[in-house]
């Protein structure tokens, strides 16, 4: 779920904010995507990122409900008396239901383990992103630990998308 609130309540240098509480409402972990504005700001919107039991947690509830979970558990985080994160006060939303779409059904991508042959995470990660030649490779799977992006997240597999077309350009020539 994206939530655009009224005013930026998190510190700047915040990326990613992880709430592994077991009484948490809503999702563990929220973080700002969004590039900076012409005055060098990012816009205050957070990105829920909920799957697993998290995203069953939400399934049978309404927009505003599960916006209110989120709320409730952000005010946690940070102040109970933090105005901005009341629902009424967000300036909106929008929520995907993934398990929903009739391309994704709810899936996303995973680096199996074999015991056979151990190869850590983030070296697998780097194989997968290594371009081949004319081909080159982006998706989730393929996001780097150096890049500071969520693996395993439509973001971290958009991000990756536009550094396989810089990586294209670059190759015919044109970056």
């Amino acid at each position: 779920m994206h939530i655009r609130f009224v005013e930026k309540f998190w510190p700047d240098e915040v990326f990613i904010i992880n709430y592994p509480g077991k009484n948490r409402e809503a999702g563990r972990t929220y973080f700002n995507q969004y590039f900076t504005d012409r005055k060098n700001k990012k816009p205050p919107v957070l990105i829920a990122y909920l799957n697993g039991v998290d995203d069953m947690k939400m399934r049978g509830l309404s927009d505003k409900e599960a916006l209110g979970r989120i709320c409730n558990d952000l005010r946690k985080v940070f102040s109970k008396d933090c105005t901005y994160l009341k629902p009424d006060l967000v300036r909106g939303f929008h929520r995907k239901q993934w398990i929903d779409d009739p391309f994704a059904l709810g899936g996303f991508s995973y680096l199996k383990y074999l015991r056979s042959s151990p190869v850590p995470v983030e070296e697998a990660r780097q194989i997968y992103a290594a371009p081949d030649g004319s081909l080159f490779w982006a998706g989730e799977a393929t996001v780097l630990k150096k890049t500071l992006l969520q693996p395993s997240s439509v973001p971290g597999a958009h991000n990756t998308g536009l550094v396989a077309a810089q990586e294209v350009r670059k190759f015919l020539g044109k970056g």
